[in-house]
């Protein structure tokens, strides 16, 4: 018997059973969360009935396709029949399933902008994600996502925001997070300019220490003497012309002159 629905390519109910079920064993066996998203192509009806069932085989493989782009890892996508699609994933927070969702929202928005299509696609979803019960089972999950997916369709349906209360949630949580993060990378950064700073103020002192060294030796090596030419007005044009004269003498007889002020 196949298990893979033709059209999308997919896992079809049987599909689900067969696959689906060992890995939600092998979860509650292991006491670890299962994501389970039921997903359905709003105004699919309308799409047949006004632009026939080429275009309504479009959406549906466009809805698929941005799906799959959604989702990270290891997870299942199945057709369950009709518009309705189901996403199977282990060890899948419910935010990060929030996040899939999001962005196969975002991707569709973009599509329905840029699309010459006569017609926009949406979808509505519903998400369960958490550790299994012992009497819990897959179909129970099917259930509680299906109907939080209807709650979210009939909110589209009334003229509602497209981004319902649970995804202005994530985007608030998901902010949060992000200038947590953030707050942390700036205050590394902080300490590791600080720490670089102090290094490189400590390597300056040293690097002029060592010139001054090096200086005095050479003086101590090339002259026979040193001469301190002391200046109380630099920039007076009198003392510097004494001051090259001194130096000029000074190089014939081998001392050094060094003015000082």
């Amino acid at each position: 018997m196949y298990d893979r629905d033709e059209l999308t390519d997919w896992y079809n109910r049987r599909g689900l059973e067969k696959q689906g079920c060992g890995c939600w064993s092998r979860q509650s066996r292991r006491r670890a969360p299962c994501f389970l998203c039921v997903i359905d192509l709003d105004g699919m009806k309308q799409i047949n009935d006004n632009f026939g069932h080429i275009e309504g085989d479009f959406a549906l493989k466009k809805v698929c396709k941005t799906i799959s782009g959604a989702c990270r890892g290891e997870y299942l996508c199945v057709r369950t029949g009709g518009d309705e699609f189901v996403v199977l994933a282990k060890n899948v927070t419910e935010m990060e399933g929030r996040a899939w969702m999001l962005k196969m929202e975002k991707e569709l928005e973009r599509f329905n902008k840029s699309s010459e299509k006569p017609y926009a696609i949406h979808a509505s979803y519903g998400i369960t994600s958490r550790v299994p019960g012992e009497t819990e089972s897959m179909q129970q999950y099917i259930k509680e996502s299906d109907e939080k997916m209807y709650r979210y369709k009939v909110m589209n349906k009334n003229g509602e925001e497209r981004n319902s209360v649970e995804i202005r949630w994530y985007v608030r949580e998901n902010e949060k997070r992000k200038n947590r993060q953030n707050s942390v990378l700036m205050g590394m950064l902080i300490c590791i300019v600080i720490a670089f700073a102090v290094t490189l103020g400590g390597f300056a002192i040293l690097r002029r220490q060592m010139a001054k060294t090096d200086l005095e030796e050479t003086k101590e090596q090339s002259y026979e003497a040193h001469y301190a030419f002391i200046v109380d007005n630099p920039e007076d044009e009198y003392w510097q012309q004494v001051y090259e004269a001194a130096k000029e003498e000074g190089k014939k007889q081998n001392i050094y002159v060094e003015q000082i002020f």
